[in-house]
Parts: C-alpha cells; structure tokens; sequence
C-alpha cells in the first residue's frame, strides 16, 4: 500500500498476516529504467504521429485530427508567419487538452450540454446572459409579419381579449352618435341573435335608451356564448359610464368592472395571467471574450439559433420603455403616477442595457457592427443628464415629453430614405418593426401594457440550449425544428469564409456583400438566359447552387467523398478552406523567398478563397447547369477557322450529353465533380491563352469523362467504384498524366461492357431511363450531322417515343406483328425508342391524321417524317415495325457507342 500524502509507512497499521510481505518494491525499482525507456518511446512515437497544420492541409484522410486547442487565434497578416500554425483552429472542432485520455468504452460524456427552461426576466436581469450575433450569417431578417404574429401572440397571451383603447374621437373621451352607431353596426352583423334587439332600440333617443341597465345586461347574457361579443362590452363600457349611466342596480361581477370604473379580468384574462407561453429553443455558444475586469461579472453568449425572436423580444421592451417613459414625461403636475410609470421605464432599460458602477456599457444584444446601428440608438436609455438639462433639451428642441426614439416616427418619407439609405438592410427592418411596434402598442393603455410587460417579464420562457461547441450547436439545430429562419450547411461556412478567416473589417463586409449578391435566386428569362439589371455586378446563382459548388470541389480538393444533406459537408468544407489558405500562403511564402527582399506579398484570406475558389465554381456550375456556353470564354470565341468552329460545336455537344446524362441518371452525379474541374482548367488556361493545355482538356480529358460517366450510368457501380475513378481521372488532370494509362487502367468501362450494359438497360421502364435514352440518342444524332456537316439543333428540348406502344391493341398491326414474349423482350430496349421533339410529342398524343389511330406505325412516321434527327428520320423508310427491324436498330445504336466513345 502506498503511503498516503504526508504519512509514512510506520504511521500506517500493519496486516495482520503470517505470509511473508510480496516483493513488490524489488521488481518495480528493476522496471524503473525499462518503464523510463519504454514512456520515452512512446512520447516520442505519439509526437511523431501529431499531426501539423501542415500534415492535416496536406493529407488526404477523410477525418483529419483536429487541434487541440479550442482557443481562437487569426490568420497571419505577413508572408513570415504563413503557413504556421498561427492560423485560426477549426471553428468546428471539439475541446481538448493535450493531457486528454485516450478515447475508451466507458459511457462517461466527453462535453457537455446544458439546458434550462428560463423565463424572459431571468434571461434579461442583469449580465448573466448578453448575446452577440458575429457568427450568425443570417443577420436579421425578420420583417412587419413576422413580427406582427409575435406581438399579436403575446398580446392575446396577456390580456386574453381583443386588447386596446378607443382613441379619442368624441369631446372628453367620450363616444359620438356616430361611433356607438357603428358599435351597435358590428354587434349586429357579427351576430345575428342581436339583430331584433337592435331594431327595437335603434330610435331617436339612442344614448337614453341604451343607457337602461336592463339592456345592456340583456346584451350581455345573449352574448354569454359568444366570448368575442362580450369582450367588445368590455371594451367600451368605461365610455358609457362618461355618460352617466347608472349601474347601481347591476351586479358589478356581471359587467367586470369595479367601483372605480376599471376594468376587472375576465375569467379568460385571469387564465392568461397564468398560462406560460413557450418560445421554443434558443442555441447559445459561450465564447471567450468576457473581460470581467471591465465589465464586472457576467457572461457572454453567441446566438446560434433564436436571434430573429431575441432581437424582436428587445424591440418590443423598447418600445414598452418609451411608452412608459413618454407618459410619465407628458403627465400633467407629475405626482406618484409620473414616479412610477419612470421608474418602470428604468426598469425596462436596465434590461435591455444592464449598467453597473464603475463598470462599461454593455447591451443586452448586439449584432454586427453595420447592423447595429439602429438597434444600439433604440435600445440604449436616455442620456445621463439632469431633469433640468432634460427640459432646456426638450424646450430648445421643441421635443417635450418625447423619449429619444420618438423622432423616429416623424420623419418624412425623404428624411427616412436619408437616414436608412447609408445602413444596411438590417437596419431598415429594425427601423419598420420598431415603429410597428410602438404604433401597435399604442393602442393600449397604460394597465394593459404594465400587464402586459409583467407576463414577458414573467410568464415568456425559453429553452435555453447551451452546448460547448459550434459544432455541437450545429448538430442541435440542425437536428429540431426552429422559429427561426431558415439556415443551411451553406451558411454556417458563409460565416466562417467572410468573418473567420478574413481579418479587416471592411473585406469582411464586403465579402460577405458579394456573397449574397451571388447567393440571390436568379431570375430566367424566356429562352432560359439568366436575365441580370444594369446595377448588377455578379450574375446571380442562388444559394442551391454554392452549395453544391463547394460540395463538388471540397471533394475534388480532398479526394474525398463527402455527403450532402445536412450531414458532414459544413466540416470538410472548413477542411478544404484551410487547404486552400495553406497551399496558397506556403506559395506565397516561397515566392518571397526568391524576391530578396521585395514587397510583401498579403497573405491568403477567406475573401481570397471566396473570390478565386467559391464566386468562379459557382458561376460555372450554374452555367453548366443551364447551358449558358456562351458564357464560358473558351468557347464565346467565334473563330473563322473551320477546326476551331468544328471543335466548338463539338464541345458544346458534349457538354449537353454531360448535363443531360448527370441530370438523368443518380449514378453519374459524380461526373459533374469533373466536368466542373474540367471547366475551371479550360477556362484558366483560355485566359492565360495556353492553347496546348486547353485542347489537351478538350480533346482528351472531355471524351474520357463522356465515356466513364457512361459506364457509370449504365452499369450503375458502387459508389466506392465511382469515387475511384473520378479520383484517378483528377490525379491525371493534377500532374498531367498520359491519358494512356489512365483511360485502359480499368477493366470496367472497356467498350465491351458498354455495349453489354446498352443491350441489358430497360431505358422505357423508368423516367429516368428515357431521361438517359434522350441524352445518349441526341449525342449518336449529333454525331451524325457533324459528320455530315449539318447544322446541329442545340437547344431543342427533347423527349422520348416509344416506337412499339407499351400496351397493344387488340387486332391492331401490332397485334399481328408482335408476340406477347417479344414484346415484353424488345419493349423498353434503346432500339425501340426514338428522341422527338416535344412540339412533336404533344401532337403524337392528340393524335395525326382524323381516323387514325395514334400508336399506329403509319401515325408514328408521320411525326418522324418532322423532326431533325437523323436516326428518327431514318425509321420513315420502313414498311413495318417488328421485331427484325428492333434488333437492326439496337446493332446500329451499338456500334455508334463505339464509334464515338472509341478510345
């Protein structure tokens, strides 16, 4: 046994044994230089297998061991530190310590996450929580509706009846002929039980007659059933006693109101005052920048989900506070009502910005820097000055008894478009949901808005979700349903692009700008061109397609598979970023080596990588997927030169079988990895204008690509199958390769088994399959008319004919022709079908000739004897369609796959 801290053996009793002690102090001093040795070795193995920033940029594991640091530094500024580990740690990854234990079995949890159902008025006392929103890409986008829905929630929550005051039309408050007519109007249109009632008392002694107790206590039990009549009573009662109307002879629980006048909750109001309203989850990720010496003791959180309802929440406190505060400040002679209708405004203003002595401002929320502007001005207090400067202010201003927000309202439309016009979107919205706001409380009165500040204060609760990463935030959100806006893989790595890993402030804004000018839904013009206003500078693409843009090149970058929806991408992506920023900064490190001593080269940012990797890929991807080929500048060239304009065509052929055959076949969606890689080289080299490199891509890597996203296609491999040889065509185009042994390195895609999947395929069974069989049958009809030097029809929308109809009619041609087994054999073969336009599609199924039957052969070549493919041509010249003439034609289509795809 051990001796405990600061004992000695004596001090410890002795067993009571006869055995003789162990030798157990011996063999441990004889293991101590072998144990010394052996943890020597392993400190030494386990460092040499650390990995680096180095190890991990350039390594092509799927999961790369991330730091174990969690602090956050930034990137270097100058070319002597790149390429160090001086670069931001991934902002995904989970903490450690170096003394960290190796994973086991045991079930312990490795990080926690905390949650807490907290009302608003904990959340909003004191510094425990204050919330920023740097890394929510999202800003805030919330607009009058949304809001709206909110507010009015709340309202119904706390007041439980339809909630305001009449504003003052009639002398003193009180109601003119003319309202309580329409009062009575309403009454009666919405329920038909008081229509004859009505009637009786609508004569010239109105405000007499509808002044009798029993009339109004008739009302009132007619309506018993009907809670929005009688909240209607409610409402306008306290008027009618203006009127002098006597209620001695009225139970004053009946009419819920007591001797003063005022009103008394309803049993639905009192319900509200304790129902909780649950404003679901809210995600909150603690971060390391509380200075408690300058701000005292508190926390900081940053806002992962929820910030649309927490700015909204500070908003509508606002505009409470100066409500409150405006009263107070216009209350004639003051008195305790003024005191304590202030007080509460300082209340509220502590909330939404805790102060403490000796200690900085802080408010309870802000967002970024330019979409804080407004939100700072609304939620900050009144200035510190006494009343008497208060008042010489607000004379000299001509502003008294306003708070510092009430300008807001007043401006005209020219003042307002001067002050948002400069800020950001952001800020326009703050700006129109505050006034909503403060216009919707308005309606209220002062017992209904302390009311209603009581039930937020108290009864609004959140769940508060804390965990101790992004990344497991990420995982929180991604797996609930949130209130919140919508937010995508995309826009967590947004974040990360613009604010992370961009170090001045202003490229930050400015990348984050451009990102949203391109992540904008384009708008498609008739002929499918992407139609672009003159104030535009970036064609926008919309957020679907930079998100499968990166999710294409990330794994071109890591020859790595990486799956989409939601699952792992925004983690590789963080991954191929700082693979990029590594490799570029190790470049421009070693070319300032070689300057001696020139100028300083900046280092690679996130808005370098946005500009140079995220804005190119995706504007090709875009335009891939429209065929938009003119906008590539490898082939807006028009040349005079018959190759050239033969290599063209050509090109744009083949890349429309690519898009075609990708859009058609899930098993050939990894071909776009490389018809994007491809589009991106011709355009570099076309620029750069080194034409060997650039018909190298065209003439050799092109129809390598056609050929094995064919094989992929038809035979339908695994996706371990796929990833293979989308890696070794990349590894080609990376070191130049001969495409030699590149395209004759696999046994699966030689022409044989091209030609045995063709013949196999069921192409008519499934959508998809005539999708494929329209791509592979315009690429053998183009073929042909380049051949015979026939203009090509590009952008004619195809579809697919099934020459032997799928269901036979009885006694038909094809009855005769046709047994049932061969038709079952040859129905959905490439052979049997025939590519038409739709124009030629549609008129099929109306029909051709009166009388005849439109899945006739004699129909069928009618639309045949139309169109501009030559293989649909060709089939006019045959008398009948049987089976000689399918098999005919499936050999023809065979042998083109050879002849075009040959290697």
């Amino acid at each position: 046994m051990r001796p405990l801290c600061g004992a000695t053996m004596t001090s410890l009793p002795s067993r009571a044994t006869d055995r003789p002690p162990r030798p157990r102090v011996a063999v441990s001093l004889n293991l101590i230089p072998l144990f010394l040795l052996a943890l020597a070795l392993q400190v030494n193995l386990i460092s040499s297998f650390r990995p680096s920033l180095v190890s991990i940029s350039t390594r092509n594991a799927r999961h790369p061991s991330r730091p174990l640091h969690h602090r956050v530094t930034r990137l270097a500024s100058t070319s002597e530190n790149t390429g160090s580990s001086s670069a931001p740690l991934p902002f995904f990854a989970a903490p450690a310590s170096f003394n960290a234990s190796p994973p086991s079995s045991s079930s312990t949890p490795q990080s926690s996450t905390v949650t807490l159902r907290l009302p608003l008025g904990t959340l909003f006392d004191g510094r425990d929580y204050v919330f920023v929103t740097y890394t929510n890409v999202r800003g805030y986008e919330w607009g009058v509706k949304e809001v709206n829905v909110l507010v009015e929630d709340l309202m119904d929550a706390a007041l439980g009846s339809l909630g305001g005051e009449l504003r003052e039309a009639g002398a003193g408050g009180i109601l003119t002929k003319t309202e309580f007519t329409s009062l009575l109007a309403y009454m009666t249109t919405k329920f038909q039980n008081l229509v004859s009632f009505a009637a009786i008392n609508s004569n010239a002694c109105f405000f007499e007659t509808f002044a009798s107790i029993n009339c109004w206590r008739n009302i009132y039990e007619r309506a018993a059933s009907d809670y929005e009549c009688r909240a209607v009573i409610h409402f306008f009662f306290p008027t009618l006693i203006a009127h002098s109307i006597s209620i001695i002879s009225l139970p004053l629980t009946l009419l819920a109101f007591d001797e003063k006048g005022s009103s008394i909750p309803s049993p639905m109001q009192q319900q509200s005052l304790t129902t909780d309203f649950e404003l679901s989850q809210i995600v909150l990720v603690p971060t390391s920048d509380w200075d408690a010496t300058s701000l005292g003791l508190g926390n900081r959180y940053d806002v992962y989900d929820g910030q649309q309802r927490l700015v909204t929440l500070n908003l509508l406190l606002a505009a409470l506070r100066d409500s409150f505060q405006s009263e107070a400040d216009s209350t004639v002679g003051g008195g305790k009502r003024a005191v304590a209708l202030a007080a509460t405004a300082k209340e509220i203003s502590s909330m939404l910005k805790p102060t403490k002595v000796r200690k900085e401002d802080v408010l309870r929320i802000t967002l970024r820097k330019r979409d804080n502007v407004l939100l700072e001005k609304i939620l900050s207090p009144q200035n510190e000055s006494t009343d008497e400067e208060k008042e010489e202010q607000a004379i000299s201003m001509g502003t008294a008894g306003e708070t510092p927000t009430a300008y807001l309202s007043k401006l005209t439309p020219k003042e307002r478009n001067e002050l948002l016009s400069p800020l950001s979107l952001a800020n326009a919205r703050i700006f129109e949901n505050f006034l909503h706001i403060s216009d919707r409380l308005s309606l209220l009165s002062t017992r209904e808005r302390l009311r209603m500040l009581d039930y937020i204060v108290e009864r609004v609760h959140f769940l508060v979700c804390i965990p101790e990463t992004s990344r497991i935030a990420r995982n929180i959100v991604m797996s609930q349903g949130r209130k919140g806006m919508d937010n995508e893989p995309i826009d967590d790595f947004k974040g990360l692009v613009c604010f992370r890993y961009t170090l001045e402030e202003k490229d930050m804004y400015q990348t984050f700008d451009r990102w949203d000018a391109l992540a904008a839904e384009p708008t498609i013009g008739a002929i499918g061109e992407t139609l672009q206003s003159s104030e535009q500078t970036t064609t926008p693409v919309g957020r679907d397609i930079i998100s499968a843009a990166c999710l294409l090149r990330s794994s071109a970058a890591l020859r790595t598979k990486i799956r989409g929806g939601g699952a792992d991408e925004v983690y590789e992506w963080e991954r191929w970023l700082r693979h990029v920023l590594w490799l570029q900064n190790q470049r421009l490190a070693e070319e300032q080596e070689t300057t001696d001593g020139g100028p300083i080269q900046a280092s690679w940012q996130g808005k370098d990588f946005f500009s140079k990797e995220i804005e190119p890929s995706s504007l090709a991807l875009y335009h891939f997927r429209t065929g938009n080929w003119d906008e590539f500048n490898f082939l807006a060239v028009k040349s005079k030169k018959a190759d050239e304009q033969s290599r063209n065509i050509r090109v744009r052929v083949q890349l429309n079988f690519l898009r075609d055959m990708i859009a058609s076949a899930g098993s050939a969606k990894e071909a776009e990895i490389l018809a994007l890689e491809l589009l991106l080289r011709a355009q570099e080299h076309a620029a750069a204008g080194d034409d060997a490199l650039l018909f190298r891509y065209l003439d050799e890597f092109l129809p390598l690509i056609e050929r094995w996203s064919l094989w992929m296609a038809l035979s339908r491999p695994s996706p371990m199958q796929r990833h293979a040889r989308v890696f070794a065509i990349l590894d080609a185009m990376e070191h130049n390769d001969s495409m030699g042994s590149v395209g004759h390195s696999s046994g699966y895609d030689d022409m044989e088994t091209l030609k045995e999947c063709m013949n196999n395929y069921k192409f008519g069974a499934t959508a998809s399959g005539k999708r494929l069989a329209v791509a592979i049958l315009n690429r053998m009809n183009a073929y042909l008319m380049m051949k015979d030097g026939k203009e090509i029809p590009l952008d004619q929308e195809s579809a697919v004919d099934a020459i032997l109809p799928e269901k036979i009619p009885k006694g038909s041609d094809w009855d005769q022709n046709w047994t049932e087994e061969h038709h079952e054999e040859w129905i959905h073969c490439l052979g049997n079908l025939a590519s038409i336009s739709k124009t030629g599609a549609r008129g099929g199924r109306r029909g051709g000739k009166k009388g005849v039957d439109s899945t006739s052969w004699e129909a069928k070549v009618n639309i045949y004897k139309k169109e501009a493919w030559p293989l649909t041509r060709e089939l006019t010249d045959l008398d009948v369609w049987n089976v000689d003439a399918v098999i005919d034609r499936q050999k023809l289509l065979v042998s083109l796959l050879e002849l075009i795809w040959k290697k």
